[in-house]
């Protein structure tokens, strides 16, 4: 009841009033956006959250004593269908019965909208550079902050309010959303206003949620976009894929099929997930390569390097769907994977009509080598 859902043409818009709706810090995390649009706009979704309130109210037991009873129930909805979860609480192992006494996770939940979804507040400023000291927000201080279990609280204790990260929910499909600045708000902490110095020569990307206005896109969503002519090659981390990176060299020299792209980067992180890393902690990378074939069409090379044996991953071919953002798409797929303890997620069905595995070779022979080449190559040219 605390949002309003406007669909325009290009969009859709999420308003929620100051004071009474959602708290407008909120509205700053993708997380919560996320978990907020599935809500309010997947089918049957938000008429099973509002099942909570019906049954609650419907199946109110009484004894007659000071205590009322109720049964949880609820309308599940239909997409849920397919959703893995993990949970607490004790099994018997010979009944095969369990009592569930908490829910951690919900991977896999659809979302899956090709419209920008944006959100509104009266009270989302964006925080600029003033010319005062400013005073810093309690919730975003960097100091440590000592929870004490057995200590009993009063009114003479300062209190907090502790943000706490979102945890246990994963979801699939494509989206985008983005929280709608209602003006600026002066902070010693935050932008600097337009046309003061900054120093250095380079070009400063914000890696937050994405603004209105301005013309420096966010630095996760500026990629390359639409067909290059020109190969790409960028390679943040070295002497990685040395064997994969002369195979897709081999097979670019090949008359019928171009390379557009190679890429070689860290795999992105997410929030309780150390798969990011290798086992000696040292940043995981994945390679990313896009072909062009001969009749106009693309397909991608995704692979994880799983070389300190954390898990075995095979090589993925994908294709995009058409009206896919590519560059999107394959960063949410590696988040996915991340997100899924090194396994290559659902949500490469939601964005790819194409989804082939080519498993890696057992060891070093130069004819299994080759035979991965040959499987590599004529995977891509599959249509």
């Amino acid at each position: 009841m605390i949002f309003s859902v406007q669909r325009d043409q290009d969009a859709i818009h999420i308003h929620t009033p100051a004071k009474t709706g959602a708290p407008a810090r909120l509205l700053q995390m993708e997380s919560y956006r996320d978990l907020f649009s599935w809500l309010l706009l997947s089918d049957g979704v938000k008429q099973s959250f509002e099942s909570i309130w019906r049954c609650l109210n419907q199946e109110q037991r009484s004894s007659g004593g000071r205590y009322t009873r109720w049964q949880f129930n609820f309308e599940p909805p239909a997409t849920i269908s397919g959703v893995s979860m993990d949970v607490l609480g004790p099994l018997d192992w010979d009944s095969k019965e369990m009592l569930v006494w908490e829910i951690k996770t919900l991977l896999g939940l659809e979302l899956n909208c090709f419209q920008p979804i944006a959100f509104h507040h009266p009270a989302l400023k964006l925080s600029v550079s003033g010319e005062g000291r400013g005073t810093r927000n309690p919730s975003s201080s960097n100091d440590d902050i000592i929870l004490d279990g057995e200590e009993d609280t009063d009114e003479d204790k300062d209190r907090q309010l502790l943000d706490l990260p979102m945890e246990g929910l994963s979801f699939r499909g494509q989206r985008h959303t983005r929280a709608i600045y209602q003006g600026q708000r002066a902070s010693r902490f935050g932008q600097k206003l337009e046309g003061e110095e900054l120093p250095g020569d380079g070009i400063f990307l914000g890696l937050c949620g994405d603004v209105t206005g301005g013309e420096i896109p966010p630095a996760e969503l500026q990629q390359l976009e639409g067909q290059q002519e020109e190969q790409q090659v960028t390679e943040e981390l070295p002497n990685r894929f040395e064997l994969l990176k002369g195979i897709i060299k081999q097979i670019a020299n090949e008359p019928d099929i171009d390379l557009l792209e190679l890429e070689v980067k860290p795999l992105p992180q997410v929030l309780r997930r150390s798969y990011h890393q290798m086992d000696d902690g040292s940043p995981r990378g994945y390679l990313k390569a896009n072909f062009r074939l001969k009749n106009g069409l693309e397909k991608y090379l995704l692979e994880v390097d799983t070389s300190d044996n954390k898990k075995h991953l095979s090589t993925r071919i994908v294709r995009m769907k058409p009206g896919v953002n590519p560059s999107q798409a394959i960063v949410q797929i590696l988040k996915d994977t991340v997100q899924g303890s090194l396994r290559w997620p659902m949500s490469i069905g939601v964005y790819c009509d194409t989804n082939e595995a080519i498993h890696h070779p057992k060891d070093g022979d130069d004819i299994r080598q080759k035979s991965w080449k040959q499987r590599l190559s004529l995977c891509l040219r599959l249509e």
